[in-house]
């Protein structure tokens, strides 16, 4: 895989997509370089059920690293919050159920008091079920002042509930 200059490696547009190994990839190289910026990774333990036609805010349960208090898992559970001013990348990864009708959305918003159309939107991708693409992943660069906040919303128009899980949701300051 190629690698930035201070050392992350990020996959190529020619590899085969393996979201989970580029997300582990990406982790492990933001560890290994890691100079004492803040950081935190989640993810949901369970799925959580979609209603159609719906923006949802994505239910976040598990810290798994977290080395400033970014996230809480009691209260605005949805949310990542910057501890301190810098420029910021949010990265997430969904994993939808199979259903080939409808499109599948998945947006990352900066300051959004919970609602997928508010704040500023940082990342945006959306696909066709149709596709047989289950896992998607978002993300975007924004500057963030200390106490604004990340959300993840997930969208899915399939004509009925369908489950989706959470099973990255990364925020780390860089500069």
């Amino acid at each position: 895989m190629p690698t930035t200059p201070r050392g992350l490696v990020y996959p190529s547009s020619t590899d085969d997509p393996n979201v989970p190994a580029d997300m582990q990839a990406l982790a492990q190289s933001i560890e290994a370089v890691w100079d004492g910026q803040p950081y935190c990774v989640t993810h949901h333990s369970t799925t959580q059920s979609l209603t159609t036609a719906t923006m949802t805010a994505a239910a976040i349960d598990t810290d798994d690293s977290d080395v400033l208090g970014m996230h809480s898992t009691s209260t605005n559970t949805s949310r990542i919050v910057a501890p301190s001013a810098g420029l910021y990348i949010g990265t997430a990864t969904v994993n939808f159920a199979s259903n080939a009708t409808g499109v599948r959305i998945l947006t990352l918003r900066k300051n959004s008091g919970g609602v997928g159309t508010a704040g500023t939107q940082l990342g945006y991708i959306e696909l066709s079920a149709a596709s047989a693409i289950h896992y998607m992943q978002v993300q975007g660069v924004i500057a963030l002042a200390a106490s604004d906040y990340l959300e993840l919303f997930a969208y899915q128009n399939s004509g009925g509930a369908l489950n989706a899980q959470v099973t990255n949701f990364t925020v780390a300051r860089f500069a």
